[in-house]
């Protein structure tokens, strides 16, 4: 029989050996806990004993390096979107934003829709949010084109994080085209039966 005992000489005890006891042969999983430690390098070591063995005690030393974590970085993707329909037929679908932190840690972000002109026809479901290394967040951009002329027209959405002065700019484009104009006639063609010298008859619709 054999036991395992992780000691640690600084920073508690982020160090841990599993099981702590066994028969030989066995395998010991050594684990490590980072959760409360600064950046820094901790020493520490996994023993091994088993009364009955020659040595006795076998000792493992264990060093850990914490390095500190990267500033928050603010992304978002992609950086434009571009929207098209035919005026007079609705709204294009909403397009998806996605914000992300590329650094560590959490950060805050708020969100902004800009247009040139038109009005106010572009808009975004969220104001404000977070976002973390694990967990990105999304936002829906959508336009409305109810009172709008066929045209171009240009925007922009800003997302920024205040606290750590950074900002990112998405280019919106929306080209609204003219509807297709369509003559349209009751009939196809018109056919006539007249009798010379007579009268003439009502016109008769050719086949369509």
């Amino acid at each position: 029989m054999w036991s395992a005992q992780a000691i640690t000489e600084t920073g508690g005890n982020w160090l841990a050996a599993s099981p702590a006891a066994g028969a030989a042969p066995g395998i010991i999983a050594v684990s490590v806990d980072v959760s409360n430690l600064t950046p820094g390098n901790y020493l520490g070591m996994v023993t091994v004993q088993a009364p009955l063995a020659v040595p006795s005690t076998q000792t493992v030393p264990t060093e850990l390096t914490v390095e500190a974590a990267p500033e928050p970085k603010l992304t978002v993707k992609p950086s434009e979107h571009t929207f098209e329909i035919t005026a007079g037929t609705g709204n294009p679908p909403a397009r998806t934003l996605r914000i992300s932190n590329a650094g560590g840690g959490t950060l805050d972000w708020t969100a902004m829709a800009e247009t040139q002109s038109g009005g106010d026809w572009l808009s975004v479901s969220s104001s404000s949010g977070s976002a973390s290394t694990v967990s990105p967040a999304t936002l829906e951009v959508a336009v409305n084109t109810a009172n709008l002329e066929p045209g171009v027209y240009s925007g922009s959405v800003l997302v920024e994080s205040s606290a750590l002065d950074q900002q990112e700019t998405v280019a919106v484009t929306l080209l609204l085209s003219q509807p297709t104009q369509t003559i349209l006639v009751s009939q196809s063609g018109l056919q006539f039966v007249a009798v010379e010298g007579g009268a003439v008859n009502r016109p008769k619709r050719s086949a369509s």
